[in-house]
């Protein structure tokens, strides 16, 4: 997974959310979520800006919510009880 899913996940969580995000301040959400990616990746275990992402993408229960997380657990190399 690269940039682009995170940039499309961020935008989805700003507007979902109503996190009253600017287009910079969304940016630079994408960019820190793709890089707890990479560092989860590379440690073979989820951080916990990766573990609360999945946690509210769950609660939030939209299909494109669970598109979301379901791409996250699905490309993660390491296992599902972790998060």
């Amino acid at each position: 997974m690269g940039y682009k899913f995170f940039s499309e996940l961020a935008n989805y969580a700003n507007k979902a959310w109503k996190g009253s995000y600017t287009e910079e301040e969304v940016r630079q959400n994408a960019k820190d979520y793709f890089a707890e990616w990479q560092y989860s990746q590379k440690k073979s275990k989820p951080t916990q800006i990766i573990k609360d992402l999945c946690k509210l993408l769950s609660e939030d229960g939209s299909k494109k919510a669970k598109y979301f997380r379901n791409e996250i657990v699905k490309n993660a190399n390491w296992r599902s009880d972790n998060h």
